[in-house]
């Protein structure tokens, strides 16, 4: 299905979730976020989840919340380690 035949009667759109586990490395979040938010077809919905202390983390993805093109939640996960 081509992107711009997704709001064609009796076709199913296509949906999609992106997960950022992130952990102290809010410049590479910021160009992720940045990258999303510039897609041609962008996903349904961003997922940041942040760990343990890392308030640094949040804060750069909740400041994007309320420009953002599509829903962006963002989520804590106390235990550091493997989250994705």
């Amino acid at each position: 299905m081509a992107p711009n035949d997704r709001d064609q009667p009796g076709e199913q759109a296509l949906t999609s979730s992106v997960l950022i586990p992130s952990l102290r490395r809010t410049d590479a979040l910021e160009a992720c976020l940045s990258s999303i938010a510039q897609q041609h077809t962008p996903p349904t919905e961003v997922l940041v989840i942040w760990q343990g202390d890392d308030t640094a983390t949040c804060e750069t993805a909740g400041a994007k919340k309320g420009g953002f093109p599509v829903p962006l939640r963002v989520l804590h996960c106390e235990e550091l380690g493997i989250v994705a």
